[in-house]
């Protein structure tokens, strides 16, 4: 989801994510009784995924004077990856 909004909202090209200014939202974060509770899940979190934990993936962009915008998805950690609970298509 990231290097698709980082290719439309700079243009694209290789340096397209240090040219991507305003994504400071962190990616999510763990759901259970509490609104926001851990895992973390940010570039910045030492806590460790693991399989069955449910976390949300929520990645964020919001440009001063342009606004912005999250996409919001909540995922099953599994062993080999993750499974989507949120099943809305991403393809445009």
């Amino acid at each position: 989801i990231f290097a698709w909004w980082a290719e439309r909202i700079t243009g694209g090209g290789a340096d397209a994510h240090e040219r991507l200014t305003g994504f400071v939202h962190g990616t999510g974060h763990g759901v259970g009784l509490d609104v926001h509770e851990a895992p973390s899940v940010a570039a910045t979190s030492t806590d460790t995924l693991k399989s069955g934990h449910v976390v949300t993936v929520e990645p964020g962009v919001y440009l001063p004077g342009q606004g912005g915008v999250r996409i919001e998805d909540t995922v099953v950690v599994t062993d080999d990856g993750c499974t989507p609970f949120t099943l809305t298509p991403k393809d445009h």
